[in-house]
């Protein structure tokens, strides 16, 4: 006799869903209303920023040190190959911030870091890792098939989604302390 599948979380009648909760290292249990049941079905997510300005403000020494190498002349072009070197590194920054990608599709979350797009089914979520970038974390994704590095800090509403997935899809996940920190602020600002 087979059990019956769950349909998915049911909606209530504020828009928000009950789905199962987690539990944090100590077994404390996790809220079960997602607030935002839309970041469920999420399509790729648009990146925080296009990086112009980060090119324009690149251009700016890049351009400082190429004239100064033509005008040295001969000799001196090193100056100028430093000038536009500069901003090729800078330019390759920002094409490796835009290639980030977050992707719900029931209950597999699609992932695209630099080069590699990996999908994870959220019965293989094991463990959520914090990871230190600056002032807004990524996130690694322990799974039975490896770690998954989560780019949530470049992209909108990242953090909602990537914790909203969880919620639904792997609530048997443990959540490091700083993850659940993360997750609870989350919560109380209303975006989970």
């Amino acid at each position: 006799m087979t059990a019956a599948t769950p349909a998915g979380p049911e909606v209530l009648a504020d828009g928000s869903s009950s789905a199962p909760g987690g539990r944090t290292d100590d077994g404390t249990p996790l809220p079960r209303i997602i607030a935002h049941p839309e970041l469920l079905d999420a399509g790729p997510l648009p990146p925080l920023s296009t990086g112009r300005w980060k090119l324009v403000v690149a251009a700016l020494p890049a351009v400082v040190l190429f004239v100064i190498g033509l005008l040295m002349g001969g000799s001196n072009w090193t100056m100028a190959v430093v000038g536009v070197g500069f901003w090729l590194f800078m330019a390759l920054l920002v094409w490796m911030d835009r290639r980030a990608l977050l992707r719900t599709e029931a209950d597999t979350l699609v992932v695209r870091n630099v080069l590699a797009t990996r999908s994870v089914s959220g019965a293989g979520v094991q463990r959520v890792v914090h990871q230190f970038n600056g002032r807004s974390p990524d996130f690694q994704l322990v799974t039975t098939a490896g770690k998954v590095w989560v780019p949530t800090s470049r992209l909108e509403r990242g953090h909602s989604t990537l914790f909203s997935w969880l919620d639904v899809h792997a609530p048997q996940a443990v959540l490091d302390p700083k993850a659940t920190r993360w997750r609870q602020a989350l919560v109380d600002e209303g975006h989970l």
